[in-house]
């Protein structure tokens, strides 16, 4: 008898009833999907599932599905142990021609009025859990956008193409996660519109690597490659003004972290070409042919520490009307270098400044006011009035404090610099000229 009590305990501690399919083969499957969001056809074309067995935990299942829906087909071929003490699911998803048929209301639902385009993508998936009951998750291939349009309330993007091919690896371990990728991200023919800026982007590339971890203490990031953009801008058709850059490229280091308030340090390589800021129709305020800079990565108590800041073929205010032998511009450097800057919490420190080639033109017009060429809503805007501030005893007027500081170590000037000053505001109208001026500045 007590044999037989031992028995039925033993049967009753044991796993139960299990479930296997040895083999399941479907083909040319019709689906019509309805709800009150999504209406969409689809063909399971071929599904084939073996060895699937819930008392063999450790025995490798086979998955290979194929769908498709109108233009647009999914392929995934791969294995999974779903039963096993640690999860692990290794698959190969191929997608081509993805659109978002059948989907608008759950679109609208987002806010999204129309979405048009086509999604390709290859790539293996990688999922397993760990001892410490985490899981990775590893995604290696790659994803290419092509003529897509989005259109919400008061927003559109376009992108003629946009594609990512590399490796992405997300850890998830409750308090602290992790994610790190690597390969290269780029985009061509990017637009968007958002009432009332308009933006475009002609080429866009980053390759590199990124990593980090957000947790309880706070998050972290580092990020190493090459960022490069091409034919940027951006303007407002309302106030008639426009930015725009040619060039810009970053080739470095950038790393954040915000256990003790955000920090980011960088050190690399910036240079542009091409900068133009000013009015649709005259792009003429501010000009800038070349840019580079040195970023150096900052010592404690430092915010920023710039070297080898050179700009060249830099103009200010285009003059509208201009006389013979009288500059282009209000101002004007061919070169203008800064061998150091560095931003600490209290003040600004920057080494010798040369400046190559300059011209200026200082021009009062007859009302008393300077030219400046700037727009008119900006030359002729208002000061703003403050209300009168209320009476302070003579205890609380204490002095101004310091502020922030700004030391330079030496300026000096080089080639030929001339700058003009015309007073239309006298009469006859006075004009000096200063040419071949030479200035040299240095710390005692």
């Amino acid at each position: 008898a007590a044999q037989a009590v031992e028995d039925v305990e033993a049967r009753e501690e044991g796993p139960g009833w299990g479930f296997g399919i040895d083999v399941l083969y479907l083909e040319n499957v019709a689906i019509d999907y309805r709800d009150a969001l999504i209406e969409r056809q689809l063909s399971i074309d071929e599904l084939r599932l073996t060895s699937l067995r819930s008392w063999e935990p450790e025995l490798t299942t086979s998955l290979d599905v194929a769908l498709s829906s109108g233009d647009a087909s999914l392929t995934s071929t791969g294995t999974l142990r779903p039963f096993a003490e640690f999860f692990d699911l290794d698959f190969q998803v191929v997608g081509e021609r993805l659109d978002a048929v059948g989907l608008e209301a759950v679109l609208e639902q987002a806010g999204v009025t129309a979405l048009a385009g086509r999604l390709d993508s290859g790539f293996q998936v990688r999922v397993n859990t760990t001892a410490d009951g985490g899981t990775m998750i590893a995604i290696d291939g790659d994803l290419v956008l092509e003529d897509w349009d989005v259109t919400l309330a008061q927003q559109s993007m376009a992108i003629g193409r946009a594609g990512w091919s590399g490796t992405v690896e997300l850890g998830l371990f409750g308090d602290t996660n992790t994610f790190a990728a690597q390969g290269e991200l780029g985009s061509s023919g990017l637009s968007a519109q958002a009432d009332p800026y308009q933006a475009a982007l002609g080429e866009f590339s980053w390759q590199g690597s990124v990593s980090g971890e957000v947790g309880e203490l706070g998050a972290s990031a580092v990020m190493d490659g090459a960022v490069a953009v091409a034919e940027a801008s951006i303007a407002d058709p309302v106030q008639d003004q426009v930015a725009a850059v040619a060039a810009l490229s970053w080739q470095g280091r950038l790393a954040s972290a915000s256990a003790d308030g955000w920090r980011v340090d960088s050190a690399g390589r910036l240079t542009g070409a091409g900068f133009i800021a000013g009015l649709r129709h005259r792009p003429q305020l501010l000009s800038l042919a070349d840019l580079s800079l040195e970023v150096i990565a900052p010592q404690p108590g430092q915010l920023i520490s710039l070297q080898t800041i050179a700009l060249q073929g830099l103009s200010f205010a285009r003059r509208a009307e201009v006389g013979d032998d009288e500059p282009g511009h209000v101002l004007a450097v061919s070169e203008l270098a800064l061998d150091q800057l560095v931003l600490d919490g209290s003040s600004l420190h920057l080494g010798e400044l040369a400046i190559s080639d300059l011209t200026a033109w200082l021009e009062m017009r007859e009302d008393g006011t300077l030219l400046t060429g700037l727009p008119a809503a900006a030359a002729e805007q208002q000061p703003v009035v403050q209300a009168d501030a209320p009476e302070t005893s003579a205890a609380n007027d204490q002095p101004a404090t310091d502020g922030q500081r700004l030391r330079l170590a030496g300026l000096k000037t080089l080639g030929e610099t001339t700058v003009t000053y015309l007073d239309q505001s006298v009469r006859p109208r006075a004009q000096l000229d200063f040419r071949n001026l030479e200035v040299s500045l240095g710390a005692a």
